[in-house]
């Protein structure tokens, strides 16, 4: 390698490698300083479901439990008066009082379900960067589903 081309060489490195440090001093910056990133947190009042005021009008209690639908993403209202509640395995048609209509399971979806309203009802798992997105009827059957290996 000749002179010159080893100056160019090395000036281009010692750029780069500035670049990159004020990059790396940027970021760690906006991380310390930043509205979002200095949040500690949920406040330990709110991690619990409570009645705040109003004691004497409200009272806390169960609606519906079914820990088979794991994390809840979507509650709608329901034809007849029902309440449809949509979770990441599955979704249940719950009456007024909160008993149990019917159920459904949904077969491969770790992820946030939605309720659309697609030809009388359809359930939409969302995906992410480890499953792929599915399509599952008003059956709980998969109707559609794309998932890109990567």
């Amino acid at each position: 390698m000749e002179a010159g081309a080893k100056k160019i060489t090395i000036r281009i490195l010692v750029v780069g490698a500035f670049l990159v440090v004020i990059s790396l001093g940027v970021s760690l910056a906006y991380l310390l300083w930043h509205p979002s990133s200095t949040r500690k947190g949920m406040p330990d009042e709110l991690r619990v479901a409570r009645i705040v005021s109003g004691g004497d009008r409200f009272s806390k209690s169960v609606f519906y439990r079914d820990p088979y639908l794991n994390v809840i993403t979507d509650i709608k209202d329901a034809p007849k008066g029902d309440l449809l509640i949509a979770g990441e395995r599955g979704a249940a048609f719950v009456t007024e009082q909160g008993s149990l209509k019917r159920s459904l399971h949904f077969e491969g979806c770790m992820s946030n379900v939605t309720a659309v309203d697609i030809e009388g009802g359809a359930f939409l798992c969302r995906g992410g960067w480890a499953m792929g997105t599915m399509l599952f009827g008003s059956d709980g059957r998969t109707l559609w589903s794309y998932f890109v290996n990567r």
